[in-house]
């Protein structure tokens, strides 16, 4: 029955009782006015009429008052009749069984009036039973609908799924029609535990079982999570089971306890806070509980600034701040600090700060690295540094005065050597002289090479770029190796493409210094045979470039030293002459100046075998072609070159003197820094030679002291100081050149071209 029925029938049975009530009053309110007008008007002959009207009225009492009405309107009906009897001689008719037949009529009918409304009574709680039982079933029927969870009912004997709703239908990829009759050991991946489940849950009971592993049609397995109940449904035994899909929370669990095992095995330290709260702990691994000494329950008692000695965040605002710098940066800061342990003691930290997101929540990640041992790495390592450089230092300063010693008296042996060889000598002396000659240029250039080393390590070689003629610059190394060429008996071959430019700007000096170094490699190592020198343009340097080729029949070079030889030192046959500086200085200047030295073939053969196999190097420089070339001095005669020789060592002087005399100069000679001052107070020089070491006044000054004195002529330096520091001081003061020690007529006389006029 509807509830609006219900309702219907329960306002009926009110108009009803309504409708009752107003008619018994009636009738109530008549019996007694019809009683009292018999009373009055006819008390001796109503005795057959009152039994009616009695009877009538017991039967209407019992009706509408029931068992007990009824009685009581008979007794009093009795009573009446009693009272009449007495009072004015009524008859009671029927004597004695009259009041008893009223009584049982009374009796009977309000029974009757009972049982009906027992009956109405009874089936109106019925019918609202029933209806509070439907409204019940509609409600739980629209819960089990609605439910997201999976809802099985099963028998626990067949272990059979009598019911299912929609939700477990769409969770096991099946239809409910399919789902009913089917076993939950289909479900289950583990089905020898359902018994064993079943019988811990008694009638009445739930129970929670942990996670369970169940599949779906297409045989994918996923984690549940079950909660069942045993319950009796019209005597019969069912088990309802509410199955809840936990992958999600299943992987996050994963997720979380892979994540648990990489931090603890992590080789950093890792500090996890709240980026919520100002500097809050959250969480640690293993190796930051080790290295500050705190446990993890500890440290998750404490804040940054607990084990922070200097943390610069210190109210909430601040730390906001400094989470939204985080944020924006969108990448890793790193940080230094101090860490204290519990202990007391402390450790320089380098912390990689960064804001991290997992399981859709956001962190301070902190990674901590203890860098005490790299901090006296460090330390150590400037120290080492600091050491290096002044052993280098000690070194710079051992070469420059070493060289400058052994330059000073070198320049007096190459010196007497050329003016010896310029008086008659025989055979004999001649060989003597060109041997010592020979020792003196070697020496001197060991000690050049030496030297240039020294620069590149101490931080590489300056170039000085300038204008020169280039072709006349082949013609001076041509004619520098084609009388040592001939002096070994080989045969040297020169050839110049047509192609190559005059006039170019580059360096000029280091330039020679290469072409000096490969080209006097390749006479020095052949015994036998020619040595081939070409030069052209270089193609890779768009035209402007200068490529040499220099090969020779010399004993070439073994496979096993190709691959080290422009090492500084190396040297590929101990039994050869040479320190091993030339090759690797030829490639680091050329490198430095934009090109390159390099090997292009060789094939070495034993000493005891006649071949011309040999060595081939490469050459390749780049230089700028101008368009003119500034013009070059005119050579002077003696009459036209006035220079003062500033020189305190008197063999160099006097040598000196000579070499410039013999090239046709007029010399004046000054042996300190003053008495040259006073020689150009009264004496017009054209061209000033000025030595650095001077025993009474530095070079530097007694320069700035002549140019202070208006003294314009040009003003070389000549010293057995050759470093390039050395040349680079001289000619950041302003000196017009720079010429180092030992020193012949031939670099003399390219002095005298250059600045005398």
């Amino acid at each position: 029955m509807s509830s609006a029925r219900l309702l219907a029938v329960d306002r009926k049975l009110l108009a009803e009782e309504i409708q009752r009530h107003l008619i018994r009053g009636f009738l109530i309110l008549a019996l007694i006015v019809a009683y009292a007008t018999l009373f009055i008007f006819c008390a001796h002959e109503v005795g057959p009429t009152i039994r009616i009207f009695a009877g009538a009225y017991v039967v209407l009492a019992a009706f509408f008052w029931g068992l007990p009405g009824g009685l009581t309107v008979a007794i009093l009906n009795i009573a009446v009749q009693v009272a009449l009897h007495d009072i004015v001689h009524l008859p009671m008719e029927g004597g004695p069984l009259g009041p008893i037949s009223i009584l049982l009529l009374g009796g009977i009918a309000g029974k009757m009036r009972d049982m009906a409304v027992d009956t109405k009574r009874e089936l109106l709680r019925r019918l609202r039973a029933e209806e509070e039982m439907r409204k019940t079933r509609d409600l739980y029927q629209t819960v089990i609908l609605s439910a997201s969870d999976a809802i099985l009912i099963m028998d626990p004997k067949s272990r059979e799924i009598v019911d299912v709703n929609p939700a477990a239908a769409q969770m096991y990829r099946r239809t409910q029609h399919d789902l009913q009759g089917t076993s939950i050991d289909e479900l289950s991946t583990n089905p020898e535990t359902i018994d064993a489940i079943l019988a811990q849950v008694r009638p009445g009971e739930r129970r929670n079982i942990p996670l369970r592993f169940h599949r779906r049609s297409d045989g994918s397995i996923f984690p549940v999570e079950i909660s069942i109940g045993r319950f009796n449904v019209d005597g019969r035994d069912l088990v309802c089971g509410i199955v809840r899909d936990i992958t999600e929370r299943h992987q996050q669990k994963i997720e979380t306890e892979r994540f648990r095992i990489l931090l603890d095995h992590a080789a950093e330290a890792v500090v996890i806070s709240d980026p919520s709260i100002l500097g809050q702990i959250i969480d640690v691994n293993a190796r930051a509980s080790g290295l500050l000494g705190y446990s993890r329950e500890e440290l998750l008692k404490m804040r940054i600034a607990d084990i922070e000695v200097e943390f610069p965040v210190r109210t909430q605002e601040e730390w906001i701040s400094h989470i939204a710098q985080l944020r924006s940066a969108g990448r890793p800061v790193t940080v230094e600090g101090i860490h204290r342990r519990k202990d007391g003691s402390t450790y320089p930290a380098e912390i990689s700060v960064s804001l991290v997101r997992f399981l859709d929540a956001e962190y301070v990640l902190g990674v901590v690295h203890d860098v005490t041992e790299r901090r006296r790495l460090e330390a150590d390592l400037l120290q080492s540094r600091t050491m290096a450089q002044e052993a280098n230092r000690a070194k710079s300063l051992f070469l420059a005065t070493m060289s400058h010693e052994i330059r000073t008296p070198l320049n007096a042996v190459l010196g007497y050597a050329e003016l010896v060889a310029r008086t008659n000598l025989n055979t004999e002396q001649q060989e003597m002289l060109l041997g010592l000659t020979a020792s003196g240029s070697a020496l001197r250039g060991l000690l050049t090479g030496l030297l240039d080393v020294s620069s590149v390590e101490a931080g590489g070689i300056r170039l000085n770029q300038e204008d020169f003629d280039l072709l006349d610059l082949i013609e001076q190394v041509r004619l520098t190796f084609a009388e040592r060429a001939s002096v070994a008996q080989i045969k040297l071959e020169w050839s110049v493409d047509g192609k190559t430019p005059r006039r170019v700007h580059g360096d000029r000096t280091r330039l020679l210094q290469i072409l000096t170094n490969i080209i006097g490699n390749a006479v020095k190592f052949t015994k036998q045979g020619s040595v081939r020198v070409s030069f052209g343009l270089d193609r890779a340097a768009s035209g402007s470039g200068l490529r040499v080729v220099v090969a020779d029949t010399g004993i070439g070079i073994a496979e096993e030293h190709q691959d080290s030889l422009f090492s500084l030192f190396h040297r590929a046959n101990t039994g050869l002459d040479g320190a091993g500086i030339g090759l690797y200085l030829a490639r680091t200047i050329a490198r430095t100046m934009g090109g390159d030295v390099t090997l292009a073939g060789s094939t070495a053969r034993p000493p005891d075998m006649i071949s011309k196999r040999g060595a081939t190097f490469m050459i390749q420089v780049p230089l700028t072609v101008i368009e003119s070339l500034a013009p070059q001095p005119r050579a002077l005669t003696a009459r036209s070159c006035r220079v003062l020789l500033v020189e305190d060592n008197k063999v160099n002087a006097k040598i000196l003197e000579a070499l410039l005399v013999g090239l046709g100069a007029q010399v004046a000679l000054a042996a300190s820094g003053k008495e040259s001052l006073r020689a150009v107070s009264i004496q017009d020089f054209d061209l000033i030679l000025l030595d650095l070491g001077l025993p009474d006044m530095e070079g530097l000054e007694v320069f700035q002291q002549m140019r202070a004195s208006n003294v314009t002529v040009p003003i070389v330096a000549l010293t057995a100081a050759a470093l390039e520091s050395d040349r680079e001081r001289c000619l950041d003061a302003g000196m017009s050149d720079y010429a180092a020690k030992p020193i012949g007529s031939d670099g003399l006389a390219e002095i005298l071209n250059r600045w005398c006029s």
